[in-house]
């Protein structure tokens, strides 16, 4: 202990010590030069530089602090030398070596430093979205699943895919796409090889005609009324937005999204990444595109409710029955946090649908924790930055679409704006003038299928991503 004290007040009496270590010019470092310091400048605008204190403008203990070091000449030269040492196998061997063991030693510092960075640089945030989309495509190049996608038309392509593994449902893919299918080095099926999930095409085996990934707006917007392919991504889109809010819980801002998933990997729910699912009110079956976003947990627990309720409705022996237990379990959808809908026997169970509000301030309040009910509330008072943007702008989307189709019934379009469907005014208006539409409308809804009930593919493995991996039976 003495020579410990000893050693640290030598140190402390070394020339031009001061706290957080000797200066720079003590250590024998010329300041850089104004075209270097103009550079890293440049590169962090916002950012408070001192480069009379610290030779890069920052302490070594700043996030951007490696950055800064090789901005400008350093990072050509550092560049150069790095694609040298990369063609000596020596050299990468050691470099591995040492990085391992720095990053031992040092792993809560790099933690922390990227923590930080990835909280308050929005472009960071990005990169780090970038990187986990690719290393997503890596997971299923080597697993041999079809794909999921990275973005919200990539997402309804799998939603189509899904609806084709069903077994018995208008959509398949014909054996001819199937016995094709890629395959990688170990022999496993690589689906995206040379972008091969796209060059598929599905059939309709109800008119014939053959949907291809460019193809897909054509067909929904032809078939099914224009918007139809916008909304069927605008599902997607909503669940992005909703997980991107910036919370502040415990002075920590983060996603909203990764503050709920948090808090799911703390009630022991271990295998949750994402704590938005993207649901089909109709089930994925024979209404792929129709989608909404809920909770996790609303959407897991819907599964259990329609299980109970198919059970207890094949012994209700008249309509009286039948209506009674349709009531009971739309109580129970309805308590679902967030909201969430189900369609059964050609009817809605419950009342409810989410919203970008109730997701938010439900999402908060399910999972009990005091501090992010408080920065959900905090949110809300800036509803004109936040959930405007989320609810009005899909609402008045929903609307114009409407309008474009032709829809002036101001009702109708109230109905498209509170929902952000534009096709609900067109049918509320049909359901008033063909009395033969509001038959088939009534009589034709399928049942749900809840997420997780179809198999993903003929081997035994049951989770996919879907922005996140969400896992169902049998996935730890």
């Amino acid at each position: 202990m003495a020579e410990l004290l000893f050693t640290d007040i030598l140190t402390r009496l070394r020339p031009g010590y001061k706290k957080g270590g000797v200066s720079f010019k003590d250590q024998g470092f010329e300041p850089l030069p104004i075209t270097e310091r103009n550079k890293i400048k440049k590169k962090f605008p916002k950012k408070k530089l001192n480069f009379k204190e610290y030779r890069f403008g920052m302490p070594k203990s700043d996030s951007d602090y490696e950055t800064a070091r090789y901005v400008g000449k350093r990072y050509v030269q550092r560049k150069e030398r790095t694609i040298r040492e990369s063609k000596d196998p020596i050299k990468v061997e050691q470099k591995k070596a040492t990085a391992a063991d720095y990053y031992k030693k040092e792993k809560i510092n790099i933690l922390e430093r990227a923590r930080k960075k990835y909280e308050t640089n929005p472009l960071y945030r990005e990169k780090i979205a970038v990187l986990n989309k690719k290393n997503q495509l890596n997971f299923y190049k080597k697993s041999g699943f079809f794909p999921p996608g990275t973005t919200p038309q990539e997402n309804v392509w799998m939603d189509l895919y899904r609806s084709s593994k069903s077994g018995d449902g208008r959509y398949v893919l014909e054996q001819k796409y199937i016995d094709k299918i890629p395959k990688n080095k170990d022999g496993i099926k690589a689906w995206s090889k040379d972008g091969y999930h796209k060059k598929i095409k599905f059939l309709d085996t109800k008119t014939g005609e053959r949907i291809s990934f460019g193809g897909m707006k054509s067909y929904l917007n032809k078939k099914f009324g224009k918007g139809t392919y916008e909304r069927a991504l605008d599902g997607y889109r909503l669940k992005n937005d909703l997980k991107n809010v910036r919370v502040k819980v415990r002075g920590k801002e983060q996603n909203f999204g990764t503050v709920l998933r948090d808090a799911a990997r703390a009630r022991g729910q271990k295998g949750v990444l994402s704590a938005f699912e993207v649901h089909h009110p109709y089930g994925v079956k024979n209404n792929w595109w129709n989608n909404q976003v809920s909770l996790r947990d609303a959407n897991r627990n819907l599964i259990r409710i329609n299980n109970q309720l198919e059970r207890e409705y094949k012994t209700a022996i008249n309509q009286i029955q039948k209506k009674s237990v349709l009531k009971k379990f739309g109580k129970q959808v309805d308590k679902l946090p967030g909201g969430i809908s189900l369609f059964f026997e050609g009817q809605q169970v419950g009342r409810r649908t989410p919203t970008p509000t109730t997701l938010l301030t439900e999402g908060a309040k399910f999972y009990k924790d005091p501090a992010l009910r408080r920065a959900i509330g905090k949110v809300l008072k800036g509803a004109g930055k936040v959930i405007k943007p989320l609810g009005i702008v899909t609402g008045a989307l929903a609307v114009n679409t409407a309008l474009k189709a032709g829809e002036r019934n101001p009702f109708d379009l109230a109905g498209a704006y509170v929902t952000a469907d534009p096709k609900v005014a067109t049918d509320a208006r049909r359901m008033r003038q063909e009395p033969e539409f509001r038959k088939q409308q009534i009589a034709g809804l399928p049942q749900i299928q809840p997420e997780g009930f179809e198999m993903m593919e003929e081997e035994d493995f049951t989770s996919y991503f879907n922005g996140g991996i969400v896992a169902v039976k049998g996935v730890k």
